[in-house]
């Protein structure tokens, strides 16, 4: 008898299906890093006006120059793309609105969007030796309209609305003084009433608080017009009269060139002194404080 055939092999198992690989299981590409900006180093614009620090007492003139001249005023130092002083790439001498242009990206896409390769405000250093020049800047609307009428003068279009740091005591002339300030001015110093005029005089003695109302409005504009056209002669004349009267009042003799740089808190008491030659045009405009509003900051 016959042994059975051996039964047949088992079919091979199957080999488990390669899974599909799973999408959020790949890798993410490594992150990019932000591309690096470079400092661009700047040759600044300096302003040479009157009322600047002379050599190397300017903070201005130290860092603007290597070996200021001693006998120069050192007043501003500008940082920005206004035409009247832009700034300057040190390397290669491109001026700072025409890499702007290139390179808008280094402004951010608003601002590059809205501004263009110019920067929406100027920075400035200030060294001050003697009073600045009074100044009134128009809103936007006026600043549109009078760098059409007047390019030459008016170089752009913008109102130039301004915020000082002061790294130093510095005192300044902002806005207009209170209405019980100034009567105050009017009663204790008539030279000032004489240049105001009597009637200008009259009325801000009969006035309220400062409100704000058009009234009280006509009549600052009124006052301190006449304050600013009166002609040198007069302020001249205005000025020697305070200084004599104040002599006798305080029985000390003053020099010449003068006077009070703070005539309010009801008295006409010398205090501070400021020299009237310090001023941009001699004497003139020496007397205008005695209307605007005296802050000190540091």
């Amino acid at each position: 008898m016959e042994d059975p055939p051996p039964p047949p092999p088992p079919p091979p198992e199957p080999e488990p299906a390669a899974a599909s690989p799973r999408r959020d299981a790949e890798p993410s590409p490594p992150l990019q890093p932000p591309p690096r900006r470079r400092l661009l180093r700047l040759r600044c614009a300096v302003q040479h006006y009157e009322w600047g620090r002379r050599g190397d007492a300017s903070l201005v003139a130290r860092l603007a120059a290597r070996d200021p001249d001693p006998s120069r005023p050192y007043a501003e130092l500008w940082m920005g793309t206004h035409p009247s002083g832009p700034s300057t790439l040190l390397d290669g001498g491109e001026l700072l609105g025409d890499w702007l242009a290139r390179n808008p990206d280094a402004l951010g896409p608003a601002v590059a969007a809205r501004w263009g390769g110019d920067l929406p405000f100027l920075f400035k250093v200030l060294s001050v030796a003697k009073a600045l020049s009074i100044q009134a800047h128009p809103d936007k609307k006026l600043a549109e309209v009078l760098h059409a009428l007047r390019p030459s003068t008016y170089k752009d279009d913008n109102h130039k609305p301004e915020m000082a740091i002061a790294i130093t005591e510095f005192r300044a002339l902002c806005g207009f003084a209170t209405i019980e300030e100034l009567k105050d001015i009017l009663r204790t110093v008539p030279e000032v009433e004489g240049l105001v005029g009597h009637e200008d005089a009259g009325k801000l003695m009969t006035m309220k608080e400062y409100d704000g109302g058009s009234e009280v409005k006509s009549t600052l504009q009124s006052a301190f017009a006449k304050l600013m056209t009166a002609s040198k002669d007069m302020v001249s004349e205005a000025i020697s009269k305070l200084i004599s009267r104040l002599n006798i009042e305080s029985k000390e003799m003053l020099p010449v060139d003068c006077c009070s740089n703070t005539l309010r808190s009801g008295s006409v008491i010398v205090s501070n002194e400021f020299r009237v030659t310090d001023f941009p045009s001699a004497n003139e405009n020496a007397l205008v404080f005695s209307l605007l509003n005296l802050s000190s900051t540091r």
